[in-house]
């Protein structure tokens, strides 16, 4: 029992030192100039608040159109 309890702690203490050394590499990663990705994140960033707003407001005209129609027949589509 005591040597399978060694065993585990020690590949408990191997993994720990694994992902130790991953980390210090991703940090390495992070620190580095990448100005192409950069400029992409920057450009996706505009994209995706242009692409909210959007889908705000055609979310909005659904509403409204889904309004009108319900006012004009004044009973629900699937009700008929």
């Amino acid at each position: 029992m005591e040597g399978t309890l060694a065993d585990a702690l020690n590949e408990l203490e191997r993994l720990r030192r694994a992902l130790e050394a991953v980390s210090e590499d991703l940090d390495a990663i992070e620190r580095r100039p990448h100005l192409s990705l950069r400029l992409a994140a920057e450009d996706l960033a505009g994209q995706r608040a242009h692409g909210i707003e959007g889908f705000i407001d055609h979310f909005a005209f659904a509403l409204k159109r889904k309004q009108v129609e319900l006012g004009r027949v004044g009973t629900p589509p699937d009700s008929a």
